[in-house]
C-alpha cells in the first residue's frame, strides 16, 4: 500500500566536520496516493491517536470530507493508571539511580512531553490546570515510589 520515499541531507556548514562527511538520512515519508488506501489507513488509526496534532491536521485538510469518514477524537485515558505509561517512558522518559555518598541512594524518574494535556487531564469546574498538574504530579510520585520500592526490594533479595 503506497510507497516509501526518503531524503538525504548534507550536514550543515556549521556542523563539526569530524565524522560528518557522508550524507545523513533525515526524512522518511510513506506516501499513500490512492483514495481507497488512504481511507483504509485513516480508518485503522481513527480514534487511536493520543494527541490532537494529527486530528487537527486531518480536519484542516478536510480528510473527513475527502475520504467520506467520521473522524473520531483522540483516545481519553489516564496515563497514570495505564500500562501505556511504560511505553511512553521508554520513548520520552527515564529512570535514574546513583550513589550520592555512601549512605544515600538517589533515584529519579523523568518524563518530558511537549503536549501538556497528555499529562494533565482537563480541570473540572472550580479547579485550575495548575492544580490538576500538581495533583497529577503527586499521583505520579506515589506511582514512582511504589515502583522504586519494588525495585529496591528485588535488589536486596
Amino acid at each position: 500500500m503506497g510507497y516509501i520515499d526518503y531524503k538525504n541531507n548534507s550536514p550543515s556548514a556549521s556542523a563539526p566536520r569530524a565524522g560528518r562527511t557522508k550524507k545523513e538520512l533525515t526524512v522518511v515519508k510513506w506516501n499513500i496516493m490512492k483514495k481507497s488506501e488512504q481511507r483504509i489507513y485513516t480508518n485503522y488509526i481513527n480514534g487511536k491517536l493520543l494527541t490532537y496534532k494529527r486530528y487537527d491536521q486531518y480536519y484542516k485538510y478536510n480528510f473527513d470530507k475527502k475520504l467520506n469518514i467520521l473522524l473520531m477524537k483522540p483516545m481519553k485515558f489516564n496515563v497514570l493508571l495505564n500500562p501505556w505509561l511504560m511505553g511512553f517512558t521508554d520513548a520520552d522518559g527515564y529512570f535514574y539511580s546513583a550513589l550520592s555518598n555512601k549512605l544515600t541512594i538517589v533515584m529519579k524518574y523523568e518524563l518530558s512531553q511537549k503536549e501538556s494535556y497528555i499529562l494533565v487531564r482537563p480541570a473540572p469546574a472550580g479547579r485550575t490546570p495548575k492544580e490538576m498538574l500538581l495533583k497529577n504530579m503527586v499521583i505520579l510520585m506515589q506511582y514512582m515510589k511504589e515502583i522504586l520500592n519494588q525495585v529496591t526490594m528485588t535488589m536486596f533479595i
